[in-house]
């Protein structure tokens, strides 16, 4: 895996936020500034917001946020129709984790580079269900995709009903092999299911190529306004893990699928 290079202009970059010049800020992740351009835009969609709230939110919202799918779907290769606004990709992820019928034995696979409260979501679901939280090892260093995908799968046992993976890793910022992943776990019957926080504007995405059932990416309009999308396909696995069949893991990824369009609604 070659070293990525630096060549962004800094300096320039740096009068596109409204941060202090007498600090360094580096955390963009938990509670980041936007670009002034943005935060414009943002102030003026507010000031149309209040200058007529019952027109704008009873009226026009609609139409709006199926505008804005639209071009959203554009810019990360997905149908708009496959598409939802959420709060945030923690709260997208519950949804899928409360959502699927996980039964007593069923694994869940995850990764030791995954967000914490992702995980802890998991690991509850499971306490509640009978499954359980397989937390699989990918030691660092790695030098090819090939390594992570074979150390990721050493976790899997005819038991894993879930794998979880981050597309781009919280605590480590890897770029996670996810489209191999997801193309081994539809052979295998396996349900993928995709953090996606971090990946939107640091790398060329096409949601449609991924192959996974769930992605649940975050567009920061503000950081403390968030503005995150859930991306749900319906998946036909060839098989699902102990004795139930393609058609019940296509019922599964379709039940949760309308789930997620109420909210478009």
């Amino acid at each position: 895996m070659a070293a990525p290079t630096l060549s962004l202009p800094l300096p320039a970059l740096a009068e596109q936020f409204l941060l202090r010049r007498d600090m360094t800020f580096l955390n963009h992740g938990s509670f980041g500034a936007c670009p002034r351009p943005v935060f414009d835009t943002f102030q003026q969609w507010q000031r149309t917001l209040e200058s007529q709230p019952v027109e704008f939110l009873g009226r026009r919202l609609p139409d709006l946020l199926r505008q804005a799918r639209a071009q959203l779907a554009t810019f990360v290769g997905a149908l708009a129709d496959d598409l939802v606004f959420v709060p945030n990709v923690t709260y997208a992820l519950n949804i899928v984790a409360r959502s699927i019928a996980l039964q007593p034995g069923d694994e869940v696979l995850g990764i030791t580079h995954e967000y914490g409260a992702i995980e802890r979501t998991w690991r509850y679901v499971c306490l509640q269900r009978g499954a359980t939280y397989v937390n699989q090892p990918v030691e660092l260093p790695v030098a090819t995709y090939d390594e992570i995908v074979e150390q990721i799968w050493r976790g899997v046992t005819p038991r894993t009903r879930v794998i979880l993976l981050s597309h781009i890793t919280s605590p480590t910022a890897l770029v996670m092999p996810v489209a191999e992943i997801c193309r081994r776990a539809r052979a295998a019957g396996i349900l993928s299911v995709i953090d996606g926080a971090h990946a939107p504007g640091q790398i060329d995405l096409n949601l449609a190529e991924l192959g996974a059932c769930y992605v649940h990416s975050s567009i920061k309009v503000m950081n403390r306004f968030s503005m995150s999308i859930a991306k749900a396909r319906t998946c036909n696995p060839a098989k699902v893990s102990g004795n139930r069949s393609s058609s019940h893991a296509s019922r599964q990824t379709r039940a949760i699928a309308s789930t997620l369009r109420l909210a478009k609604r």
